[in-house]
Order: C-alpha cells, then sequence, then structure tokens
C-alpha cells in the first residue's frame, strides 16, 4: 500500500526542516512589520515628513486612480464579500465543532493562522493609511498654537461671528422658509472648493477623485454615521439620505481623510477651510452650521447651569430661517434615534483611542480650538503688518 502514496505527500525530516523554517520566517517578518509599526507611531515628525507627505499621497492616489473608475463604491463590494466568507468561515468552524472534528493540533492550527492574518491586517492597516494617526499633522503645516484649554470669551466672539455669517449665508442661500436641497455635483463642487483652498494651503491639493455614495446608507441609522473613509480602497462614502445640509461638509471631511489627515478633528478643520474657500455659499453655510454647533456644545459643556437658566443665551440670537434649518437637523437624527447605534459608537469611541484620539468620538468637537487658533494666527499677522 505505501507504494501507491505519492512521495510528494510523505512527511519527511527534509520537508518537514523547510516547513519550520518556513513558519520561522513568515513569523520574523510579522514580528519585525509589528515593530516598525510600533516604533514609527512614536515619531510623528518623522511620520509627517517622510511618509504623511511622502509615501502616502503616492499610496492614496494610486488606490483612489483605480478604484475612481469605477460609478460604485469599491470599498463597500469588498467588505459584503470579505462579511460572507467570514460568515462561512464561523459556520465551518462551528460544525467542526459540532461534529467533533477539530483536534487539538487543528485548532491551535486554526488559531495560529487567524492570529497571523490579523496581525497583518494590522501590519497593511497602518501601512496603507493609519499611520496618519501619528503625525504632526495640520498644526505643523499652519504653524498653529492649538490649545484646547479655550477661553469663554473667545468662544463667545467666534460664536457670534458664526451667527453672523449663518444669517448672511442663508438669506443668500434662499429667503424661502423651508431650506431647498444643493444643486449640482456636489462631489465636483467639493473638487473646485478643494482646488480653491489649495491656493492658500498648497498641502491640500487634491487629485484622483474617488468619492461616492454608500451602499450601506440605509445601515447608517444603525451605525450613527454620516460618511466613512475606506483605507482598502482610497474611497471616501457618504450617506445619501440624509439632510442635504450635512453633504457638502461631510463630503470634505471624507476627502480630508483620503489627503491623510486621520485625525476626526484636523479632518473636521480641513473640512471648515475648503469649505469657506467655496465661491458656494451652500457649501460655507454647510461648515458655518456644523462649526456652531461644536462651538455651541462647548459652551453648554463649561457653563450648564446657564444653558439650563437662560436658554435664550444660547438661541434666542440665532436667525429664525437657521433655527429651522438646524431644528430640521435634529430631527432627523431624533428620528433615527435606535439602541445599535449607542453599541457601534462606543466601538468606534475605542478605535479612536487606540488610535492616538485621546478624547475618543469627542475628539470632533477639537476643532473649535483648531478654528481658534487660525483666528488668533490670522489677528497676530494683522497686528504685525499694522505694525
Amino acid at each position: 500500500m505505501a507504494d501507491l502514496i505519492h512521495p510528494h505527500l510523505l512527511k519527511t525530516p527534509e520537508t518537514m526542516n523547510r516547513s519550520k523554517i518556513s513558519r520561522i520566517l513568515v513569523w520574523s517578518v510579522t514580528g519585525l512589520g509589528l515593530l516598525g509599526v510600533s516604533l514609527a507611531a512614536r515619531q510623528p515628525n518623522w511620520v509627517e515628513a517622510q511618509y504623511s507627505t511622502g509615501i502616502y499621497p503616492f499610496i492614496g492616489r494610486f488606490l483612489r486612480s483605480i478604484t475612481g473608475i469605477f460609478p460604485f463604491s469599491v470599498g463597500d463590494v469588498f467588505y459584503t464579500i470579505l462579511s460572507i466568507v467570514l460568515i462561512i468561515i464561523v459556520f465551518r468552524f462551528v460544525r467542526q465543532v459540532w461534529r467533533k472534528e477539530l483536534t487539538k493540533q487543528l485548532l491551535l492550527k486554526q488559531v495560529g493562522r487567524l492570529v497571523l492574518i490579523c496581525c497583518w491586517v494590522y501590519i497593511a492597516f497602518y501601512g496603507i493609511w493609519g499611520l496618519n494617526y501619528y503625525r504632526a499633522g495640520i498644526a505643523s503645516q499652519l504653524k498653529l498654537q492649538v490649545d484646547t484649554c479655550y477661553d469663554q470669551t473667545e468662544l463667545k466672539k467666534l460664536r457670534c461671528s458664526l451667527m453672523e455669517d449663518m444669517r448672511r449665508l442663508r438669506w443668500v442661500i434662499s429667503k424661502d422658509t423651508s431650506l431647498p436641497e444643493p444643486k449640482g455635483d456636489l462631489f465636483k463642487q467639493a473638487e473646485a472648493a478643494y482646488a480653491k483652498a489649495a491656493l492658500v494651503y498648497p498641502f491640500l491639493a487634491y487629485q484622483q477623485p474617488a468619492m461616492k455614495k454608500s451602499l450601506f446608507g440605509v445601515l447608517g441609522k444603525y451605525g450613527g454615521y454620516t460618511g466613512y473613509y475606506n483605507p482598502s480602497s482610497g474611497e471616501g462614502q457618504i450617506r445619501w439620505n440624509m439632510p442635504g445640509l450635512l453633504k457638502p461638509f461631510t463630503i470634505c471631511h471624507e476627502m480630508a481623510h483620503q489627503l491623510g489627515y486621520a485625525s476626526e478633528s484636523e479632518a473636521n478643520f480641513v473640512a471648515y477651510l475648503v469649505c469657506m474657500a467655496s465661491e458656494d455659499p451652500y457649501f460655507q453655510y454647510s461648515a458655518a452650521l456644523d462649526i456652531f454647533h461644536y462651538v455651541t456644545a462647548e459652551l453648554m459643556l463649561h457653563d450648564p447651569e446657564a444653558y439650563m437658566l437662560h436658554p435664550n443665551l444660547f438661541f434666542g440670537e440665532v436667525d429664525t430661517m437657521v433655527q429651522r434649518d438646524r431644528l430640521a437637523i435634529r430631527r432627523f437624527f431624533l428620528n433615527e434615534q435606535n439602541n445599535i447605534a449607542p453599541v457601534v459608537s462606543s466601538l468606534y469611541n475605542q478605535y479612536l483611542l487606540a488610535n492616538n484620539q485621546i478624547r475618543g468620538v469627542e475628539s470632533y468637537y477639537d476643532v473649535v480650538a483648531w478654528v481658534l487658533a487660525l483666528r488668533k494666527k490670522g489677528q497676530s499677522s494683522n497686528v504685525k503688518r499694522q505694525s
């Protein structure tokens, strides 16, 4: 019977040694990859100079040049297929356990493979995009002194300025009580806004567009998201089934992620810069309204008693047309409340905490510090020019 067994199937000492050497080599390379990511994450200036403004722009443009060809979200399709594959793998594993076909040796082998796959997914994620969480960021590019310890007077001045901007922009867009939906191709308009912003901030030059409507827009209600970035495909996706007023800022936010601004506060700040550089008042209004929300939330957080006792101090001075728009957005999110979204938000919070975002999901609000820092820089520049 031994003659019937193909010699290549026999486990000889030579083949066993080769297999052992291969495993050692694979795990050694994996360990070096993990070590490289860990060391790089501790060097923000190196990440900024060599990765975020060096290697990554080529990676991002390459991915977008491929996925941008397709009118649908390639990343969403990939995740759908991956989810199906994972379900099949889990099903097969459960079936093996149920049938008692899973030996201890086979279990250890499968666990080892799973750990190895997870390690390489981790390495690939940070190599393709994730290291941007550890860059020096736009503060170094703009030479801003960012301080998250806000002065109440500064916050109130910024809020008053935003209220005036919103009132002016709202009446420019439409004098109708009900705000109309934005017109034209918002993706193209966002690209034009980036081109305009790049004239002042060259590092915001955006090439190889790949913004898509999410195929999972219906699930956004349960995920609690309005948009997301897909590192594996370089695409930015937004929900289309949300108020039109939210779309311009959200699109510009996801495009900022495409440019390597991984931090949510920085992506918000880039979106603000770009929207305000746009010639479209709808984009400017979308940005002003979004920043106004964060500024008001910060004021309420610093002085909750004043908000509870004197709500008119926060909202009484807001233009009535703007108030209607804000109320429409609030109603939209209230209607989407469910028990799943908070769980997803909690998981995302842990993800952000693990990626250098010390405030987790609250890091979105740090955009206020960026806007204040920019205003201070502008004011100091004016003082120097006058002197």
